[in-house]
């Protein structure tokens, strides 16, 4: 009866042997889910619940970016920007009132693609990862890794890394997601070029806003 099974799903079987002989240790409750273009294997856990404190604590932080579209490096500058106008010998109330308003903006950007790629970096564990903790240098390598392969198309990137099930509306932005991320991507751009050339002190805010919210 085993053998009929066995010639009916051999590659089923195969597979599920390969998984299980494969995973390096400390991965059993994981899933293996992709091999990446430098033949790295990553693997997920099939509940988020399932996750270590560290890695789900990660997550939560990401989804909360998300929400607002702002990376806890662009809020660092935005709130340094706000302490230096705050406390000019002139208060300066324009550009308050700037970072004000893109903070309420931001609520609209939809996708921010720095966060996205954040958010995938903590679902996905490469292979060569402790499970229970969290290590800087490799998230960087793997943020750099998942851009490096999502080259050929960002929606289908993030559509099979299972983005959806965070992003609610992704399918409806299915043909538009290229443009979305893009767009975002030069507003973030902009704001970073704002900031840090108003940190430096060498740019007044109507000029920076005439050079740079062009894009």
């Amino acid at each position: 009866m085993f053998r009929l099974l066995y010639l009916l799903f051999r590659k089923q079987f195969n597979r599920v042997i390969y998984s299980q002989q494969s995973k390096p240790g400390g991965f059993e409750e994981l899933t293996m889910a992709f091999t990446d273009s430098d033949g790295r294997r990553y693997y997920r856990y099939n509940d988020d619940m399932d996750m270590p404190i560290k890695r789900w604590a990660k997550l939560k932080v990401f989804l909360a970016e998300l929400t607002n579209c702002i990376d806890a490096k662009e809020l660092t500058r935005i709130v340094d920007a706000m302490d230096k106008a705050l406390n000019a010998d002139k208060r300066d109330l324009a550009m308050i009132g700037f970072l004000i308003k893109e903070i309420r903006n931001r609520q609209e950007m939809l996708v921010h693609e720095e966060i996205l790629f954040k958010i995938v970096t903590a679902l996905y564990i490469r292979e060569d990862e402790k499970t229970d903790k969290w290590d800087e240098d490799i998230f960087e390598q793997k943020m750099n890794q998942f851009r490096k392969d999502s080259r050929e198309g960002l929606y289908d990137f993030f559509y099979k890394a299972g983005i959806s099930k965070y992003v609610p509306y992704w399918e409806k932005c299915k043909g538009s997601v290229e443009t979305l991320l893009e767009m975002s991507n030069l507003k973030v751009l902009a704001l970073t070029r704002i900031l840090e050339a108003y940190s430096s002190g060498k740019e007044s805010l109507n000029s920076l806003t005439k050079a740079d919210m062009s894009l």
